[in-house]
């Protein structure tokens, strides 16, 4: 399947057979593929970009996590109050 374009791709997870599907259409063609669950993490894991992320544990009061990667910053605020005051 790889470098190639597809019209459609279906995922199945049938997970009473513990069995995963992948169903490709090209011009008409259908073809299904079982995959083993690690296949499916690959197959995740190739298709995400790499980002250089910097994750950090020290954080101030009331801030759960922050996130920086490729000029994004992700801030998750504890607001104990009722009102926030945000500033960047």
């Amino acid at each position: 399947m790889k470098n190639t374009q597809f019209d459609e791709v279906t995922l199945r997870i049938l997970p009473l057979a513990e069995r995963i599907q992948v169903e490709s259409r090209k011009n008409g063609l259908v073809t299904v593929k079982e995959i083993l669950p690690d296949d499916l993490i690959k197959i995740f894991g190739d298709s995400a970009k790499d980002t250089k992320v910097v994750d950090s544990g020290f954080l101030p009061d009331n801030c759960l996590s922050v996130r920086v990667a490729d000029n994004k910053k992700d801030i998750v605020l504890w607001r104990p109050a009722g009102y926030a005051d945000i500033t960047y």
